[in-house]
């Protein structure tokens, strides 16, 4: 009877040059495929003057303590201008 807590034996046969070869193909095929999605960041196309008006929030303290995500996302846009 088999351990439980050992897995598997996936395969008994002896781990050949060839078979490592193919393995890390099919590794770098799936790492290729992934890599070729071109992210963008959500502030590539910032206006600095759009952003430089939504800053006024600041100027309102209630704007600040009622809306803190919106205060975290201007100043997300700001450092990255």
């Amino acid at each position: 009877m088999a351990d439980p807590n050992q897995p598997p034996p996936e395969d008994d046969a002896p781990l050949t040059m060839a078979g490592m070869m193919k393995e890390v193909q099919v590794l770098a095929d799936k790492f290729k495929a992934e890599d070729d999605e071109v992210y963008v960041s959500p502030y590539a196309y910032l206006e600095k003057a759009a952003v430089l008006q939504e800053a006024r929030c600041f100027n309102d303290s209630m704007v600040v303590r009622e809306n803190p995500r919106k205060c975290c996302t201007v100043i997300a846009q700001l450092l990255h201008l």
